[in-house]
């Protein structure tokens, strides 16, 4: 009987201690694994917050570039204002001004062709014709003068249009 008792409590002790052995092992697991879990949680928030760094780093690069550009716009901008102001400045007016004189009012031009194309543009529009005759160069500039800067490059660009078509 002791024997038996004694055999009992090795086999109880062996398997207490298995168990626990066990127990400790489950528990080392749940550890190891919230362990990795967390590193890999971690490693994903490094990595999204250097893809979030590039992108601002892009988003910055973009940003100065349009900055650039911008102010290349504004440049040309100028440019284009001061075209336009330069380019109805009385010298230009005086030109299209004597231009009209020489090819409607005189008929001056070198190709026959040219005349009769004239001629019949300055029959049909006869008014035309009316207002360039009597209008000298002074009263002109000085209509001109009073006009807006973008009403006077738009009767600038009809006038070099029309002597354009003319040739």
């Amino acid at each position: 009987m002791r024997k038996n008792l004694c055999v009992v409590l090795i086999l109880l002790i062996c398997f207490m201690s298995v168990y626990t052995y066990a127990e400790n092992d489950t528990e080392n697991n749940s550890v190891n694994n919230s362990v990795n879990n967390t590193t890999d949680l971690q490693t994903q928030r490094s990595d999204l917050q250097n893809q979030l760094n590039e992108a601002n780093g892009q988003l910055d690069n973009v940003q100065s570039n349009l900055s650039e550009n911008l102010q290349q716009v504004e440049k040309l901008d100028n440019r284009i204002h001061n075209l336009y102001i330069d380019d109805t400045l009385n010298g230009t007016m005086e030109f299209i001004y004597n231009k009209i004189q020489k090819v409607f009012v005189q008929l001056n031009l070198k190709s026959e062709r040219t005349k009769e194309k004239v001629g019949i543009l300055v029959k049909k529009n006869p008014v035309f014709l009316a207002y360039w005759r009597h209008m000298t160069k002074e009263k002109w500039l000085n209509e001109i003068a009073n006009l807006s800067k973008l009403k006077k490059v738009q009767l600038k660009d009809y006038y070099v249009a029309l002597l354009h078509t003319v040739g």
